[in-house]
């Protein structure tokens, strides 16, 4: 089952992506929220920027992010009349992942 978000804040990317990533990644949950038709895959494309944007600041700073794949669908559904993208997004943690995490631990411990 998935957590919605009621109220997305779509203007403001990077509040969006905390509150996907609050759900995401603490409460191991899925995450829905509803925009205007035809907006999901741009929504969807702006919040994989800010993924990218955020993993190349921790880089800089010499912090590692957290190794996972944020998976995303989205459809369509009719709310209170009116066509709306659903937006569903999910965390996709692969052996790989876990892998890199374990090996960077090890070469940061020396």
């Amino acid at each position: 089952m998935a957590v919605r978000i009621n109220n997305p804040s779509l203007d403001n990317t990077n509040q969006l992506l905390s509150e996907i990533l609050r759900v995401v990644l603490v409460d191991d949950s899925r995450v829905m929220f509803l925009c205007p038709h035809g907006q999901g895959e741009n929504v969807v494309a702006r919040l994989r920027v800010m993924i990218s944007r955020k993993r190349k600041e921790l880089d800089r700073k010499g912090r590692r992010a957290k190794q996972f794949r944020l998976r995303d669908t989205v459809h369509c559904e009719t709310h209170n009349g009116k066509l709306m993208d659903a937006v569903v997004m999910w965390k996709d943690i692969t052996s790989q992942h876990q892998m890199m995490e374990e090996l960077e631990g090890m070469l940061s411990n020396g």
